[in-house]
């Protein structure tokens, strides 16, 4: 079977405290479940039976956080698609590999320390939002966060679909892992590259108060081509 046309290995970005490292693996497992011990027990049994032709690299347990909050206090996907335009942001519309998905991947660890020391004001500015609401700054920091991420090509927003989760303890890393998916790489590779610094030399000053330690692209194929290669491997 082909690669999907857009798959490309994740690019290392930036540089010191600002970094986008790689850490390409073979195969993401993303699972959602509102009862953590069913994922737990379903995930070990999988796990189990191919234990001898894998290495797991990473395996990061996220939970909802407050009100739907990141763990720097603001509300988190304000932007995601909603009902029927989650899938037409998505999901590949046509070709061989309709009905899949780009998605990318990155782990990112907190300095929440040096997040409080900042006031509120000084916060929303990093952010591009309001705290409590999570409304648009009327005038938004070309640095700042959403003035980063939220991009325009010919008039149309460049959208992705967020299942961010936070994940950690309290005494051990603590984070948001960040997982998103889109028809089309481009919108991703566009956004590390406006974060990163590479498209204008700006860099996200949220990246200020967390470090990505993780970052891959992935596809994640639709279920007729998954049963099709459950026939095929019959």
């Amino acid at each position: 079977m082909a690669l999907p046309p857009e798959l490309i290995d994740f690019p290392e970005l930036g540089e010191g405290d600002a970094h986008a490292p790689s850490t390409d693996v073979d195969v993401l497992i993303h699972c959602h479940s509102t009862r953590h011990d069913l994922l737990f027990y379903a995930l070990r049994k999988g796990i189990s039976d191919i234990a001898e032709d894998i290495e797991v690299v990473d395996e990061t347990y996220g939970f909802r956080y407050l009100d739907a909050r990141d763990m720097t206090g603001f509300i988190d996907g304000t932007e995601n698609p909603k009902a029927e335009k989650r899938a037409e942001v998505a999901l590949v519309a046509d070709g061989e590999f309709a009905g899949g998905s780009y998605v990318m991947v990155q782990r990112f660890v907190h300095n929440l320390p040096a997040w409080s020391r900042l006031n509120l004001a000084a916060q929303e500015k990093v952010i591009g939002r309001t705290k409590p609401d999570s409304v648009e700054l009327d005038n938004v920091p070309a640095a700042s966060h959403v003035g980063r991420v939220d991009i325009k090509e010919e008039g149309k927003g460049l959208k992705i679909v967020r299942h961010s989760l936070p994940y950690g303890s309290v005494s051990g890393d603590h984070g948001l892992l960040f997982i998103a998916y889109c028809h089309t790489l481009h919108n991703f590779k566009t956004m590390l590259e406006s974060m990163y610094g590479v498209t204008d030399g700006k860099t996200d000053q949220l990246l200020r108060f967390t470090k990505a330690v993780t970052g891959a692209y992935f596809f994640a194929p639709s279920q007729a081509m998954l049963q099709e290669l459950t026939l095929k491997n019959q």
